[in-house]
């Protein structure tokens, strides 16, 4: 457990080192990271673009502000006057401070110094590196003068890294900001790669993610962020016309598989991301999935009119490339058990399952009459081809993007009536509000503060559905008011088609009967938090399946971490660059990547690129796509509108 001594990392300085009141100020989630064991044991001291985190008294904060403005100049790009002999000046000025060379009067000039290049820096990094400084300044003057009249302290260790707030809103921590600006100089190439470089479901994501990256976009302090989401959609969209001209230059290190067999189960996002690793590392990779199409919730759960069918293909043929070798219509429990796998030879194995089992509603009526469906049940006879009508008018239980598609699709598929119920009002909604305003505009019918009561059916077929209207009462365990029935309230929607978009779960059936394999409460599996190992030896758990339903990003962050867990396992592995990002990022993320009080020294009036679309009316009778993508033109265009917000984080 560690005490945080000085703290200015977005907040005014507090701390014992301030006074003992101040110690009071600390903020709370500061001090649940790091007194709760949660940050390195051996950490002590946080230096970065929000301030300093000192624990322990000893560290010299004149030999660290050394060491961090020796990266600061390291990783500076040079293209500006103030930025690059800025940083240099200062930098050689606290190296004098450090030997006892320095006069008083660098004291002043070093604040004056940063003020300058902060005002003259042409982008977020040069900006990025005053308030550490004076921080350091303002709190420590007594170290500083110290060292001015000749003392003298060792440098302590550091480590550290530079990287942009949107890197550590991306679970996978895609270096967002770097691609952007490749785009930005129109190097397409270059720029894809680097986002495939963790998530081999780039294309997908370009599509089909809710893009945490833009939230901790410090253009948003100016305007709007980035369409960071859309511009990895415009480099996967450029590669794939090189495939379709045959200009294609992926050629990845095939496996030579002399590092032992893995089975991973399930081909969605964190089986096939965990698969390529593996595979990159010599490892002969086999995919069961149980479908008989590739991509798992990728492929099933998501329509094609968001995410199209060729897309899933082509990323699983590029994750093949590697050597992974892919079996289809296989399924663990049915066409062979854990012990098979282990009997064949197979040194590990990757439960990549997802959660495809849909929830029911738990009311009268469900269960007596056809046509309830829960929302994945839907949606994978859909995405399998079976477009078969199942009634003319429709009624979707939920509010998240799962309850969204699910309206939208029968919509597009040419139903005459489609009707969103959902208890709680539109603020309160889990779904992305761009993808319910599009609903809308499609034609979809929202009933806000309404919940299911009974399904009625007639002769064995659902007629309609009663409910009841809703309140908001006090908040639940999610923060969110939780709805509270209005007595005598019922009202009746016609349908012949309910279905149900409440929540989903992994299917554990087979699973239950594996002795020694735990299950907990939530229904996903025991995993060890920091290597995903199971209860069972060999046996490693990811995704949706170890933590309940959750995005696509985040489950090939699982995969990632799985691979890197297997790799050890199997053969000690050492992967010190992602421990290191994942020590960094956590450390980050519990002081807080970004703050609206931050100088911004964006251009207003640069407007962000809206995504061309199919009109409404071309949308019904088909589920062709409906985003159209940027052209390059306009993606170079709006990576101009990014700030380049590089900055570094260390830690001693």
């Amino acid at each position: 457990m560690a005490e945080i001594l000085f703290d200015s990392w977005f907040v005014n300085p507090c701390g014992k080192l301030v006074d003992e009141q101040s110690a009071e100020k600390i903020p709370s989630a500061h001090q649940k990271f790091f007194q709760n064991g949660k940050c390195p044991p051996d950490l002590k001291a946080v230096i970065g673009w929000g301030g300093i985190v000192l624990l322990n008294k000893d560290v010299c904060i004149v030999q660290l502000m050394v060491k961090f403005f020796e990266q600061v100049q390291a990783k500076s790009c040079g293209r500006c006057f103030p930025c690059r002999v800025g940083s240099c000046v200062i930098l050689d000025t606290l190296r004098r401070i450090a030997a006892g060379e320095g006069r008083a009067a660098d004291l002043d000039l070093l604040k004056s110094l940063a003020a300058d290049v902060r005002n003259g820096a042409l982008c977020g990094f040069g900006i990025a590196m005053e308030k550490p400084l004076v921080d350091a300044l303002t709190n420590f003057k007594a170290e500083f003068e110290a060292h001015l009249n000749g003392k003298k302290c060792e440098a302590p260790a550091t480590e550290s890294i530079m990287i942009a707030p949107c890197n550590f809103g991306c679970p996978a921590t895609t270096d967002a900001a770097r691609y952007i600006e490749l785009i930005r100089e129109q190097k397409f190439n270059q720029s894809i790669d680097v986002a495939r470089a963790p998530n081999p479901f780039a294309a997908i994501c370009g599509r089909a993610c809710f893009h945490p990256c833009e939230k901790l976009c410090k253009r948003s302090n100016v305007d709007e962020p980035i369409s960071i989401a859309y511009l990895k959609r415009a480099v996967s969209d450029y590669e794939k016309k090189l495939i379709k001209q045959k200009q294609f230059r992926l050629k990845p290190h095939k496996s030579t598989g002399e590092k032992g067999k893995v089975a991973v189960i399930g081909s969605g996002p964190a089986g096939a991301t965990c698969a390529r690793e593996l595979a990159s590392w010599d490892y002969d990779v086999t995919i069961f999935e149980a479908a008989p199409v590739v991509g798992g919730t990728t492929h099933l759960g998501i329509p094609a009119y968001r995410l199209p069918r060729d897309i899933v293909n082509g990323e699983i043929e590029q994750v093949q490339e590697y050597g992974v070798t892919v079996k289809t219509n296989s399924a663990l429990g049915r066409d062979f058990s854990l012990q098979d796998l282990f009997d064949q030879g197979f040194k590990a194995v990757f439960l990549a399952i997802g959660a495809m089992k849909g929830k029911k509603l738990g009311i009268p009526g469900e269960d007596e009459n056809e046509g309830v469906l829960d929302a994945m049940e839907f949606l994978r006879r859909v995405n399998l081809g079976d477009e078969t009508r199942l009634g003319r008018k429709v009624i979707v239980i939920g509010g998240g993007n799962s309850a969204v598609d699910c309206a939208r699709v029968p919509l597009h598929l040419g139903y005459e009536d489609v009707n969103i119920v959902y208890r709680r009002t539109r603020k309160e909604m889990p779904a992305s509000p761009w993808e319910v305003e599009e609903a809308e505009h499609e034609g979809v019918k929202l009933h806000f503060l309404a919940a299911p009561v009974r399904v009625i059916g007639k002769n064995g077929k659902v007629v309609g559905l009663e409910c009841i209207r809703m309140e908001l009462g006090e908040p639940d365990a999610s923060g969110r008011r939780r709805p509270v029935e209005v007595k005598g309230s019922e009202f009746t929607i016609d349908t012949d088609l309910i279905i149900a978009a409440v929540s989903q779960a992994p299917d554990l059936d087979y699973f239950r009967k594996i002795q020694g394999l735990g299950i907990s409460k939530r229904e996903t599996f025991e995993v060890d938090p920091d290597t995903l190992q199971t209860t069972l030896p060999g046996v490693f758990a990811g995704g949706d399946v170890a933590t309940g339903p959750q995005s696509v990003i985040a489950a090939v962050q699982s995969g990632l971490q799985a691979a890197v867990s297997i790799d050890k396992y199997l053969n000690g592995g050492t992967h010190a660059e992602f421990e290191r990002l994942q020590r960094l990022r956590a450390i980050v993320n519990a002081l807080g990547p970004v703050d609206k009080s931050e100088y911004c020294a964006g251009t207003s009036g640069l407007k962000r690129a809206q995504m061309p679309a199919l009109p409404p009316k071309e949308r019904i009778g088909n589920l062709d796509e409906v985003e159209l993508g940027f052209s390059e033109q306009a993606a170079a265009a709006e990576a101009e509108r990014c700030m380049r917000c590089y900055r570094i984080i260390m830690t001693a």
